[in-house]
């Protein structure tokens, strides 16, 4: 996903005072409670949710011939790679006669974490180079590989470190493909084909890049190549980083029996058609998805599972350090400048949450609303530096406001929070984060509010065209820092 960015307006001239657990809920305002947060003595009943552990215990994936690895979106987040390293070698070290294959579905590289960008991506390249060495890895391009770098430049890194790359994506310089459209290898002593897809909108790639890209739409892509591209293999898969509402459109040309992985959305979630799986595993390193293979009476069976990702999990101890010199090398004083403090780590559902009740209140609307993408890491307890800070709300933005009547804004929220299992055929891809109405009269006018992005891709998030009136007083990251901070 891509969006605007800007100044901050924040002020950093002192550390914030130490926000206590009744200041910190009232900061929240209503939208955590009304959303079902507090519920089972959670985060708002008194006392920190407890950190998710990444032990597992036996599961159907012990009658697996064969084991996947699955995920994407990772964004240089920095702060799960060695646990996400470390919770694949317990898989392996829990399954050690199990051939295993790591599929990545896209988006290592993330440039608005500024380490990454001063040091070049070297943390993100080192743990593709760590996942080679414990499994094949095929690797499908995603729309941030060139956030970095010059696409072309970026597959060549991505193949030195050992990964087998694929994407149905063209360099219009040459006309020729960045690298194969898919990669046949073997697992078990069955033969798999595995396709790249990648997203076609163009605005969600690195201005400089776009510029060279020629994508195909990725459901005419899939009716016009990918029986072709599959043939007959035993085992399919179908990397896409089209996103939810493409992966909808191209599902019906997809073999019966086949793997699509879908990414982009940063959504983690599971459906069936059939005998054919298709999943999203999450992102920014939150999660993975484990997916056995197996052969059933009726063909290829896939078992899956989602593995969280714990922060204060056991980590790969080289890793760690290689990310923390890289910290040290590139990060300023500025980037270090504390902007707030919160009392306990919030997962990114909460964090997202309180970033858009902030966004009411600072607008004095009823209800406000950013794209979930906009957001990427949850909030560590205590400190938050500006590091951090820049992590979970990955772009800045004017704040826009508009009025709406109840019937448009309850069909608004009706594809918004989009957090629980919901039936696939009315998922939007990505979709708004909104502070939740208790109760809403269709007959009366509301007052909404969100930023630049929102307004600029209305249809697409909000289903309909409204009325926005800048607030240029008003940005995204200075409106959420000051509720963090005070």
């Amino acid at each position: 996903m891509a969006g605007s960015t800007g100044s901050d307006g924040a002020s950093r001239d002192a550390p914030p005072a130490r926000t206590t657990r009744r200041d910190f809920v009232r900061k929240l305002g209503s939208g955590l409670a009304a959303a079902g947060i507090a519920s089972g003595g959670g985060l708002l009943a008194g006392g920190c949710a407890p950190a998710v552990a990444t032990t597992r215990r036996p599961t159907t994936l012990a009658s697996a011939e064969a084991l996947l690895v699955v995920f994407s979106d990772t964004h240089s987040a920095y702060e799960r790679y060695p646990q996400l390293l470390a919770a694949i070698d317990q898989v392996r070290a829990q399954h050690p006669r199990t051939p295993l294959l790591i599929l990545f579905n896209g988006d290592l590289f993330e440039r608005g974490n500024v380490v990454a960008l001063r040091g070049g991506g070297r943390a993100d390249l080192a743990l593709l180079e760590a996942l080679s060495q414990r499994a094949p890895v095929v690797f499908n391009l995603g729309n941030h590989e060139g956030a970095l770098l010059d696409l072309a430049e970026a597959v060549q890194l991505l193949q030195e470190r050992g990964a087998t790359v694929v994407s149905n994506a063209l360099d219009r310089r040459t006309g020729r493909p960045f690298v194969p459209p898919a990669a046949s290898l073997e697992i078990a002593g069955r033969g798999m084909v595995v396709a790249g897809i990648a997203t076609d909108d163009l605005a969600t790639y690195r201005p400089g890049v776009r510029e060279t890209l020629q994508i195909p739409p990725g459901p005419d892509y899939a009716a016009e190549q990918l029986a072709r591209l599959l043939g007959d293999a035993p085992l399919r898969v179908v990397l896409s980083h089209a996103g939810t509402l493409d992966d909808q459109k191209m599902l019906p040309a997809v073999p019966a029996g086949t793997l699509v992985v879908g990414g982009h959305d940063h959504l983690r979630y599971a459906h069936r058609q059939g005998r054919t799986l298709y999943l999203h595993t999450g992102s920014w390193g939150e999660s993975i998805t484990l997916v056995g293979v197996r052969q059933g009476p009726s063909g290829t069976e896939w078992l899956h599972e989602s593995l969280p990702i714990a922060l204060d999990g056991p980590g790969a101890t080289e890793l760690a350090t290689l990310i923390q010199a890289e910290r040290q090398a590139h990060l300023t004083a500025e980037d270090r400048a504390i902007i707030g403090r919160t009392e306990c780590a919030l997962p990114l559902r909460e964090a997202a949450l309180l970033a858009v009740a902030a966004v009411r209140d600072a607008v004095g609307a009823d209800v406000a609303f950013i794209g979930n993408t906009t957001f990427g890491a949850g909030l560590p307890a205590g400190a938050i530096p500006r590091y951090d800070f820049d992590a979970y709300l990955r772009f800045d933005g004017v704040l826009q406001r508009a009025e709406a009547d109840g019937a448009t804004l309850q069909a608004i929220l009706r594809r918004a929070n989009q957090f629980e299992e919901i039936s696939f055929d009315v998922r939007t891809g990505e979709y708004l984060v909104a502070t939740p109405l208790r109760s809403l009269d269709s007959t009366r006018r509301y007052t909404v509010a969100t930023n630049d992005w929102v307004r600029l891709n209305a249809e697409r998030y909000l289903g309909t065209a409204l009325d926005f009136t800048p607030l240029p007083e008003l940005t995204l990251k200075a409106v959420v820092a000051r509720r963090l901070g005070g």
